[in-house]
Parts: C-alpha cells; sequence; structure tokens
C-alpha cells in the first residue's frame, strides 16, 4: 500500500490535513477524496493529494471532485457493481 497525504485548500490557506494515510489503489484514493469533498462548501477550495515523496497525485477542485465522485458511483451502481 501507498501512503498519501490529504491537504484541504480554502481561501489561499491550508485548512485541514490527513498525512500518512495508507490507500491500496486509486479506486479507494478517489473514495477517500469523494468523502473529504463532502465536508467542504463546493464553491470554494481544492484538495491536494501527495505521495511519499511530496509529489502531487491529485490536485481537483472541491466542485469538480464532488461531481467526478458521484458520477462515479452513480455508473457503478448502473453497472450492478458493489
Amino acid at each position: 500500500m501507498k501512503r498519501y497525504n490529504f491537504e484541504i485548500w480554502q481561501g489561499g490557506a491550508k485548512s485541514a490535513v490527513e498525512r500518512d494515510v495508507a490507500i491500496a489503489d486509486a479506486n479507494s484514493l478517489w473514495l477517500r477524496i469523494g468523502a473529504i469533498a463532502k465536508r467542504i462548501s463546493p464553491s470554494d477550495g481544492f484538495i491536494k493529494v501527495t505521495d511519499e515523496m511530496d509529489g502531487i497525485v491529485v490536485l481537483v477542485g472541491v466542485a469538480t471532485a464532488t461531481y467526478l465522485c458521484a458520477a462515479r458511483l452513480l455508473a457503478d451502481y448502473m453497472n450492478g457493481l458493489p
């Protein structure tokens, strides 16, 4: 499992951080991003995910993250996946 850091940026400042989170795969990574996005106002901020070497893995606006994760869950439901 790889480890990632999740940062929430709002108004040009870091408002929250989750460090050293173990994530098994890309699906789990996006599920975590979706869960974080639900806690933030969609009109403000973005989520930055970095890897163990501090390289940016994902940099996405909250509104976009919310939309992408909702669309993915709907697609999974329509395809009969858990």
